[in-house]
């Protein structure tokens, strides 16, 4: 019933624009625009939760702007309105607090969950999205040195890691995480999903635009990782999605090198591997192939495997 009353809203609004949009809208007083926008965003916002506050607007700003040519110089307006709304709707509280304050609460806040990991609560979940409505930077590095761990980084990451619970993820999205954000080594959060076995929120960051082919310090892609720790599940999703199957480190290896050195038992994954396109004969900086690296491991199935053209 709700979803019924905010598209005829929207529709409503729109029929209004059409009507104006015969005369010239600078002809019509800026404070029946401004009210037509606002009941509009604030009604959606009204239905949305505090995790997924901005849903469904960007079909109403769709809807509006492409119906409407005249008034596409609003959507910085648009912006400003729906963050303003979003923040008095869900965190009214926060309003008064400087972006500075607000980055050191969440930093706080963090400290303070990461200290007791067992005693997370779902309500942090909602305390940690106020503070990203209400201006906390998404993208703030946080510096954590406790006894239980050691972490420096982004929000996003702690959530990759799974220290932080994975249902702020569409809210960071939303308010211009850099989904692609690189810690000192270089990695990015979709390597840390991969590495701790993160499988939804892989998935969950390579639909929103994760780059499979970032490269950390050492070279090393998404790919690399699964090869590395054997997330044979994620395979198929990073090839799917564009990963380079023949990328190489600064060792010049290439995932296949990798998933033979790394575990005898990723004869599944280098199955794919090469069924995907893997260069067999590719050697590293040291001369050494998937093949001779196979050999000198003493992994005889790997080889054979290697060895069998038909694969």
């Amino acid at each position: 019933m709700k979803t019924n009353f905010i598209f005829l809203n929207i529709l409503i609004f729109t029929l209004h624009l059409n009507l104006f949009s015969m005369k010239s809208l600078s002809t019509i007083k800026c404070p029946l625009l401004e009210n037509f926008l606002e009941s509009g965003v604030r009604e959606i916002i009204r239905c949305n939760s505090i995790l997924n506050p901005l849903r469904n607007i960007d079909i109403f700003w769709h809807r509006t702007l492409s119906s409407n040519p005249d008034i596409k110089g609003l959507e910085y307006y648009l912006t400003i309105l729906t963050l303003k709304l979003t923040r008095d709707y869900f965190c009214p509280e926060l309003k008064r607090l400087s972006e500075k304050q607000l980055d050191q609460k969440l930093e706080n806040f963090l400290v303070k969950i990461l200290k007791n990991p067992k005693k997370y609560k779902s309500d942090y979940d909602t305390d940690i999205a106020k503070l990203i409505i209400a201006g906390a930077n998404p993208n703030l590095v946080v510096n954590i040195n406790c006894e239980k761990f050691q972490f420096k980084g982004t929000l996003l990451m702690l959530i990759a890691q799974g220290k932080i619970s994975k249902n702020l993820i569409n809210l960071l999205i939303s308010y211009g995480v850099d989904i692609d954000f690189q810690d000192d080594q270089g990695k990015t959060a979709l390597m840390l999903a991969i590495e701790y076995r993160n499988y939804d929120m892989a998935r969950i960051l390579i639909k929103g635009g994760a780059s499979v082919n970032s490269q950390d310090d050492a070279g090393n892609s998404a790919l690399s990782y699964m090869a590395m720790f054997s997330r044979k599940k994620l395979l198929k999703l990073l090839i799917n999605n564009g990963a380079n199957v023949n990328i190489i480190n600064k060792n010049q290896r290439t995932p296949l090198m990798l998933s033979v050195m790394n575990n005898k038992k990723n004869k599944g994954i280098i199955r794919k591997l090469v069924k995907y396109g893997a260069n067999i004969n590719f050697a590293d900086q040291s001369g050494e192939s998937p093949l001779t690296y196979a050999e000198k491991l003493g992994n005889t199935k790997i080889k054979d495997l290697l060895l069998n053209q038909n694969i």
